[in-house]
C-alpha cells in the first residue's frame, strides 16, 4: 500500500461492506427480520390434533402446543380452559393453536382420546 492511496479499508465481508461503510437498505431490513413461530408446524389439516412439546424461543421454557384443534373458537375456548383443568397449570389460545404450559403430552394425548378426537403426539 502506498503513502499516496487515501483509502484506508481496514476490513470488509463478503457482501463488500467495510467498517466505516453506511449499510445499504437492504442489509438494514436483513437484519430487522425476525423469525416467526408457531404457524402451524407444516402439519397437513386432517382432522387429527398433533401434541408437540417446544421449548426454542421461550427462554428455556417448556410448553405443549397443540395443532390442528377442530372447531369454532369459543369450541377452542372451552377445550383450553378443560385442559388447563385436567393439568393444573396455565396456558393460552394464539391463533389456530393452544398452549399449555409444561411438558403435560401424556395426560392430554389420553384426555383427548377419551373424549373422541384423533390425536397423536408429533415431534422429538
Amino acid at each position: 500500500m502506498s503513502t499516496e492511496d487515501n483509502s484506508r479499508l481496514v476490513w470488509s465481508d463478503e457482501r463488500g461492506g467495510a467498517i466505516g461503510d453506511k449499510p445499504s437498505k437492504n442489509q438494514r431490513k436483513q437484519k430487522k427480520k425476525k423469525a416467526t413461530s408457531n404457524s402451524g408446524g407444516g402439519f397437513p389439516k386432517d382432522g387429527v390434533i398433533r401434541i408437540c412439546r417446544e421449548k426454542s424461543g421461550r427462554g428455556g421454557k417448556t410448553v405443549t402446543v397443540l395443532y390442528g384443534v377442530p372447531g369454532s373458537q369459543g369450541d377452542r375456548n372451552d377445550l383450553l380452559k378443560r385442559l388447563k383443568q385436567l393439568c393444573g397449570c396455565g396456558g393460552s389460545l394464539k391463533e389456530s393453536f393452544l398452549e399449555i404450559q409444561g411438558d403435560q403430552r401424556d395426560k392430554i394425548l389420553l384426555y383427548l382420546e377419551q373424549q373422541g378426537h384423533k390425536a397423536k403426539v408429533a415431534g422429538g
